[in-house]
């Protein structure tokens, strides 16, 4: 068969040989399925099956054949009729003949079929008419008799006996169903005792060990051929039912099956199908251990079955003599131990529990298969192949199977209950509502509770929540709370007494309805309302399950306010100290708190240092941009529209600002703009800027400069230049305008005279670089000091007092503040204007630099894992993202202003100003919180 599969030409390098011609070594390639090859049985296989595929509409019969009883190139198939047997040999051979395959050597048990063959195709050693056998896979079968036949070959008795030779010939018993089980565990018993003498392969066997494979031997030779039908179904078969026995002994145990079918006439028919026997492990075991493994290896064994013999089985029938097992079978297995919940477990997932039945040991045919038997006493064995004698009878005349009972059943966990007493009202109760975070999510935790008893009772299954249960677990609840709450005001109740003076309800009248729950008695009792309106359900104050109450209706009415939430909740229920209770949890709601989010508030933090320190204008400079404005190329009509763009350049020190005019968002530009500030403003030591994130999601006008500020190039050619003059560049936080809050100011500033004089200007390039110029004188002429309303004092200084005469790189002065004016020069008299400015600037504007403008702030507690939203500009607040602090970053000040943020779009670093953080106070809220955020 091999010979006729193609290899794919690819392929059929790895199958290459060395042949010698005429003294010559000659290479062959092989072209189709090899013998040898470890793919071979697979590759003929599958092309059995892609045949059957192919053929199934032209050759039903034979391509279900192929598929189900092909052993490689052997075909062992049958039929209950004449007709579909010469069919299927009829369809066969013209299937395997489309791919060049002839069927051979057949073998029936019918001579009409056998006519219908060629000559050439039969068995040559078949001959219908004696007693002969065929061998296939292993096992005989006289067709004359449609019987399998087992001829066991006689093992020659030798004075000396080793382990090889006695395990040589075990292996050479080959019985695939089991036929031979009693027979095969003696023999199996025998090899186990050896190997416990722990005696090497070559060395003679015990003496005991020596009779005992003597005798079997002897009695071995003297068995004559057993045989066993075949056709395991009376004609017409109905009712047919399957039994399994097991059973297990010191020596080992096992299982076997038998069919029972009946005919037409009434008689039942009872063939043992296969069996499987197992000796008894080497390390000891109790005997219902070995019973039980007995039970699993049927229930295995039955699983096989069904799928190997393709017969529909009306009933099904386990039969063991173990009282223990039956009672292990019938419990459930978390109740036992390991070993055994393992394997009830198996057995209860592969038959059904109540097919399992009890039966007496003597009509066990599985008690000879667990202990084994020789030869002689295998052939006395009436029972082992058709079962006990009743099988033949109606069920009605079979014997009774008694459980017997018992009054303490092994392998059975213990149950440790320990009871309490706790000198509070059901804490541990109370605990579990304590821990709830839902109301529907109690009630049903209640609901189920009580539900159990009713359940064990009954033996019945617990079926969907209904509303009344819902219900009942409620006012379990209520009277729960209410007892631990309430206790002293319902002992007076109950005993007719007036409540204390004191009690919070004293002023309700309360009183006690039918299912012991605590209501509102007022005023109202002959107003026309429902029941629970004119008497509500009292709770009280600051208890986790008046929060529940008050956040369930809460999220039912949409997130509603105090007023509206308190007016659901009294149609039910009478909560102490309500609309402050109701306050209190909507502080908490975090859905709430999203939509009206409150950030983070600090007091004003330290003046940086170039702030307050007295140093020479533009010394110490922030940058920022600002555009894009639109000139004319030309001073003609007509003219096309280019964009430019206005660098604003502030000092740190005295407020003075310098504008600088960029014609384009290059780098080239940029740079140059910071080469021409440099010329004219002399050469800075630090520079600020925002960091370049703050533009984004700004608008669409803000998206070249927001690339400019960010491309790589930029920043090699800004660190070429401020190296080179060693000049240090700062970049405030993202996200974070109130760090730059000077050229915040100074950008709105110039946008503010620039839009109200000139917006719908178009200038050319010249005529808005001298307008833009104009703005800056104006901005460095306002005052940073308070203006006198007093005419003999001094006029406030500006930033024009501190530009005015100083040499772009002017040198050290001596102090001329103390020599009076008649002894200077023209120059010294310069200098000694210019210091005295600088004493007014320390002592006029450095001192307004103290105050605090927002010292009311109060300074929120920012710690890791807290639970935060980040302000998104031009973003809805419920569009926020969430995120988990990981880290604070303190100030100078030992301050907390700056926070890095775990989001699910990673690590952000982020203000205080833009961090809210959610009102989570309890631990279950909030790993529930996180767990909707999936941060990894």
């Amino acid at each position: 068969m091999y010979r006729q599969f193609l290899v794919r030409d690819s392929d059929r390098k790895y199958q290459k040989i060395l042949w010698f011609v005429n003294d010559e070594i000659r290479e062959f390639v092989l072209n189709t399925v090899t013998f040898g090859v470890a793919a071979a049985p697979f590759l003929a296989i599958r092309c059995l099956h892609q045949l059957a595929d192919d053929e199934q509409e032209r050759f039903p019969l034979a391509a279900k054949i192929l598929k189900r009883d092909m052993y490689v190139d052997n075909m062992l198939t049958g039929t209950n009729s004449v007709e579909e047997a010469r069919s299927i040999c009829t369809q066969m051979t013209q299937v395997l003949r489309t791919a060049g395959m002839n069927m051979r050597q057949w073998a029936t048990n019918d001579p009409n079929i056998l006519n219908d063959i060629e000559s050439k195709n039969l068995d040559a050693n078949f001959d219908l008419s004696n007693d002969n056998t065929l061998k296939t896979l292993g096992i005989r079968w006289r067709a004359k008799t449609d019987s399998f036949v087992y001829k066991i070959k006689p093992i020659s008795v030798t004075e000396r006996f080793t382990k090889r030779k006695i395990l040589s010939e075990i292996a050479k018993i080959f019985d695939p169903l089991g036929l031979l089980g009693p027979i095969i565990l003696f023999a199996k018993k025998i090899m186990q005792d050896i190997w416990k003498a722990k005696i090497d392969w070559d060395e003679t066997v015990p003496n005991d060990i020596y009779y005992q494979w003597n005798e079997f031997c002897l009695q071995l030779s003297c068995l004559p051929d057993m045989s066993f039908n075949r056709h395991i179904l009376t004609n017409d078969a109905n009712e047919i039912q399957i039994h399994g026995f097991s059973d297990a002994s010191e020596t080992g145990y096992g299982a076997c099956i038998y069919m029972r079918s009946k005919d037409t006439f009434g008689n039942y028919k009872i063939t043992l199908i296969c069996s499987k026997s197992r000796v008894a492990p080497v390390k000891t075991r109790s005997l219902p251990r070995l019973e039980l493994c007995g039970a699993q290896l049927l229930a295995n064994l039955y699983v096989h079955t069904i799928r190997s013999i393709r017969i529909q089985v009306d009933r099904t029938y386990f039969w063991c003599d173990s009282s223990i097992t039956l009672h292990w079978i019938n419990a459930a297995p978390p109740t036992l131990k390991t070993f055994v919940a393992n394997r009830v477990a198996d057995i209860q997932l592969k038959t059904e529990i109540h097919a399992w039945r009890h039966i007496r040991s003597e009509d066990n045919p599985a008690d000879a298969l667990s202990k084994g038997q020789l030869p002689n006493d295998f052939l006395n064995n009436e029972i082992w192949l058709h079962g006990p004698p009743w099988l033949q009878q109606n069920e009605t005349e079979w014997p009774k199977s008694h459980i017997i009972g018992l009054t303490e059943i092994p392998e059975i966990k213990k149950a440790h209950c320990f009871v309490t007493k706790s000198d509070s009202y059901c804490a541990h109760l109370l605990k579990i509502i304590e821990n709830q975070t839902s109301l529907m999510k109690l009630k049903r935790i209640f609901a189920l509770c009580l539900r159990l008893p009713k359940k064990y009772r009954t033996n019945t299954k617990i079926r969907d929540m209904r509303i009344k249960d819902l219900q009942k677990a409620e006012n379990a609840v209520i009277r729960l709370v209410q007892g631990s709450v309430f206790a002293n005001d319902i002992a007076s109740l109950k005993a007719n007494k007036p409540l204390n003076e004191k009690s919070s309800l004293a002023s309700l009248d309360p009183f006690i309805d039918e299912e012991n729950i605590l209501r509102v008695g007022g005023r109202i009792r002959k107003a026309i309302a429902p029941f629970s309106k004119r008497h509500p359900i009292l709770l009280s104050k600051n208890n986790f399950f008046t929060d529940l109450i008050i956040q369930h209706y809460h999220t039912a009415h949409f997130h509603t306010g105090i007023q509206n939430t308190l007016y659901a909740i009294r149609e039910n229920y009478w909560p102490i100290d309500g609309r402050n209770q109701i306050r209190k949890n909507i502080r908490k709601c975090t859905i709430c708190f999203r939509a009206n989010p409150q950030l983070c508030q600090y007091k004003m933090g330290d003046l940086p240092q170039v702030r307050v320190t007295q140093s020479r204008p533009f010394y110490n400079v922030g940058v920022d941009y600002c555009g894009p404005f639109f000139i004319k190329e030309k001073r003609y009509r007509n003219q096309k529209f280019i964009k430019i763009y206005v660098a604003i350049l502030v000092c740190m020190t005295v407020k003075a600002i310098h504008i600088e005019v960029v014609e384009d968002l290059s780098t080239e530009g940029f740079i140059a703009a910071l080469r021409r500030f440099v010329s004219r403003r002399g050469l800075p030591g630090t520079i600020y800027s925002d960091n370049g994130t703050n533009f984004r999601g700004a608008h669409n006008k803000l998206n070249e400069l927001y690339e400019l500020l960010n491309s790589q190039q930029l920043k090699i050619n800004l660190d070429k230049f401020t190296n080179s003059n060693k000049i240090e560049w700062h970049f405030i936080p993202p996200h974070s305008p109130n760090f730059g809050g000077l050229w915040e100011i100074s950008v709105k500033q110039f946008k503010h005279h620039f839009k109200r004089v000139a917006a719908d200007k178009r200038f050319t390039l010249a005529d808005f670089n001298t307008f833009s110029i104009e703005i800056e004188a104006i901005l460095n002429s306002r005052p940073i000091t308070r203006i006198s309303s007093d005419i003999n004092d001094l006029s406030a200084i500006t930033p024009g007092h501190f530009l005015i005469g100083d040499s772009l790189k002017g040198l050290p002065e001596q102090n001329y503040t103390k020599i009076p004016d008649n002894r200077l020069s023209a120059w010294e008299s310069m200098s000694k204007l210019k210091q005295q400015f600088w004493e007014r600037w320390n002592k006029e504007y450095l001192n307004e630099l103290n105050i605090r403008h927002n010292k009311s702030a109060a300074e929120p507690k920012l710690t890791k894992d807290l639970v935060v939203l980040i302000k998104e500009d031009n973003t809805p607040p419920m569009q926020w993202n969430m995120g988990i602090i990981t880290d604070v970053h303190p100030g100078a000040d030992k301050i907390i202003r700056v926070v890095t943020v775990r989001t699910k779009h990673g690590l952000k670093k982020r203000p205080t100003s833009k961090i809210a953080v959610l009102p989570i106070d309890d631990n279950l809220e909030k790993q529930e919180t996180i767990s909707k955020l999936k941060i990894n």
